[in-house]
């Protein structure tokens, strides 16, 4: 782990007093903690808001280290398409193997233009590389031959 600014005074700062109760230099910014807002210049600017900074920032790191996004280089590279449009109902050429499950979402492009055409929901997924999706938008822009990407 890194060191923060002001570690040497997290270490020193305890909790006593001097002669007479009178509070120490170093405690003295730790009075006005109550009266500055969380996240404002001020409070950025204590030892306390650096300590929160860094630890949100750890938790931020180790959260990104546990749940990554799936691989869109995948779908960049296999272009899955729409097979057939009927009445609302599109088969599109990616399955189970592909890693599609019913409730995911995809974006649908033109062929031709590579414009933005609608949306689908995959609602049953039949084989490896065949799935069944409705239409949620786009219902008469969609052709057979468009191209597909999930909907994130």
């Amino acid at each position: 782990m890194g060191t923060v600014r002001g570690e040497a005074s997290k270490k020193e700062s305890g909790l006593g007093l001097e002669l007479l109760g009178k509070p120490r230099k170093r405690d003295i910014e730790f009075y006005s903690l109550d009266s500055l807002d969380y996240g404002s210049k001020g409070f950025l600017s204590t030892l306390m808001g650096q300590t929160a900074v860094e630890a949100l920032n750890n938790v931020r790191r180790d959260i990104r280290a546990i749940v990554t996004l799936p691989d869109t280089g995948f779908y960049a590279e296999k272009k899955f398409k729409v097979i057939s449009v009927l009445s609302g109902i599109v088969n599109i050429d990616a399955g189970s193997f592909d890693g599609v499950k019913p409730g995911d979402r995809f974006r649908v492009f033109a062929s031709e233009s590579g414009i933005l055409v609608g949306r689908i929901n995959i609602t049953e997924v039949w084989s490896d590389h065949l799935s069944k999706a409705e239409i949620l938008e786009g219902k008469d822009e969609i052709r057979a031959g468009d191209f597909i990407m999930p909907d994130r």
